[in-house]
């Protein structure tokens, strides 16, 4: 259980300053669920609605750090590459087009790519000129939301017992993202208070996980300090684990479900996966 790790708060800002696979897939499992209804167009992100999460473990990149953020099948069958800037980086965009060519000769499909920098960005380009090859990713600049004025917003619908939908609690994810004259520090602890407001609790619940895997993407191990006892009055604790341990039962699902395309016998699988028989039937049978 994740619990047993995180045994002080200097632990937990270790293990996401540098956004954890667990933060990874909190924020995976959030952009599919929060955007699938609504659309990505929220913030001006112009494709088709979200399908399912891809996996993106491509052999042949071969440093630590060359691993794609998150990426998406749409219903047109076109994939969406999300990347979380903090910086603009002109290698960056290299290396971004580098895993489009890469993930487009292995999957053949057309990929949408778009870079969310937060408000502290300065300077972006949007293109990367290499004479022959343009790379033209789509941009969304956080500092074009004024964060302040969308939390007084929803402060007064909560003032006036006016339930948020689900626009008002994306928005509650990324405003500490948003440009702002308050610390982001502060802005996550505030964000988080109105999480806590949201009536439906598997929502809430996903907003502040989303909450503490954006902000330790961005903020730095001081801000992060600031607000840890926060999210350990929530019990994000439970949160992580909670999701951590469906996100493991999927991965054991799918090696079963490899181990059946191979033709191992269902037993062995079950002793392989610790899945009972009737699962691994019912998996054969999808």
């Amino acid at each position: 259980m994740l619990r047993k790790y995180y045994k002080n708060i200097k632990e937990v800002v270790k293990i996401n300053t540098n956004i954890s696979q667990k933060s990874k897939d909190i924020i995976q499992k959030y952009i599919v669920s929060s955007f699938k209804e609504i659309g990505l167009n929220f913030y001006g992100i112009k494709t088709t609605k979200i399908k399912e999460i891809i996996n993106v473990e491509l052999p042949i990149i071969e440093v630590k750090d060359n691993i794609m953020d998150f990426v998406f099948l749409l219903e047109d069958n076109s994939y969406l590459h999300l990347e979380f800037q903090t910086v603009y980086n002109e290698s960056d965009l290299v290396r971004f087009c580098v895993y489009d060519c890469r993930l487009f000769a292995r999957d053949k499909r057309k990929i949408n790519t778009v870079i969310i920098y937060s408000s502290d960005s300065k300077n972006i380009k949007n293109q990367l000129d290499m004479g022959v090859v343009k790379y033209n990713p789509q941009i969304i600049k956080m500092s074009d939301y004024d964060g302040d004025s969308i939390y007084c917003e929803l402060e007064n619908k909560l003032k006036n017992n006016i339930m948020f939908d689900d626009s008002d609690i994306i928005n509650i994810s990324f405003i500490p993202l948003m440009k702002s004259k308050q610390a982001k520090s502060e802005i996550v602890i505030k964000s988080i208070k109105l999480a806590q407001n949201v009536k439906d609790k598997y929502k809430r619940d996903m907003c502040i996980a989303a909450l503490f895997a954006l902000s330790s993407k961005y903020l730095n191990e001081t801000e992060i300090s600031k607000f840890m006892e926060v999210f350990k009055m929530v019990d994000l604790y439970a949160i992580l684990d909670k999701e951590f341990e469906e996100r493991e039962k999927e991965k054991i699902k799918e090696i079963a479900k490899n181990l059946i395309l191979m033709g191992i016998d269902i037993e062995k699988i079950s002793k392989s996966t610790g899945l009972d028989e009737k699962t691994i039937l019912n998996l054969k049978t999808k």
